[in-house]
């Protein structure tokens, strides 16, 4: 595997290439809600928006070596 490679496009195809427990490290910043930009409205209902965090969450879990960090930054603007 490549090092300090940045690698474009939605997360779940990428994640999904790469072996269990490959990172020590995670550090995410997805997409919130309705909150703030064009892209976070491309989910049509919450219930799909939760459905896709579960998704890529399930695949952080999966990299992550048991110890390992899983750092995620959101927002604290409630949209319900």
């Amino acid at each position: 595997m490549k090092k300090n490679v940045i690698l474009q496009g939605d997360c779940l195809p990428w994640m999904k290439t790469f072996p269990d427990a490959s990172f020590p490290l995670i550090l995410a910043d997805p997409p919130y809600y309705r909150v703030k930009g064009e892209f976070d409205f491309a989910w049509q209902t919450y219930e799909a928006y939760l459905d896709w965090c579960r998704d890529w969450l399930a695949e952080c879990a999966r990299l992550l070596p048991y110890g390992g960090v899983l750092y995620v930054f959101t927002s604290r603007t409630s949209t319900r």
